[in-house]
């Protein structure tokens, strides 16, 4: 069996480097308030619209 070179890139940030972030945050919101799992397993009592606030300036801040 003949060995066939490739590359492998294990930098995580570099491989995504196109994803629409604001679509992105709203997936992850949409997911996480789907029947209450977000507040019902992280026994917390945040609003979609804190959680998607919170995601905005984390995601914003990291990308400077």
């Amino acid at each position: 069996m003949a060995t066939i070179p490739c590359v492998v890139s294990y930098d995580a940030k570099g491989l995504f480097t196109n994803v629409p972030l604001d679509e992105t945050i709203h997936l992850l919101v949409n997911k996480a308030f789907d029947d209450i799992w977000f507040n019902n397993t992280r026994n917390l009592n945040i609003t979609k619209d804190a959680f998607m606030n919170l995601l905005s300036i984390y995601f914003n801040v990291r990308k400077h």
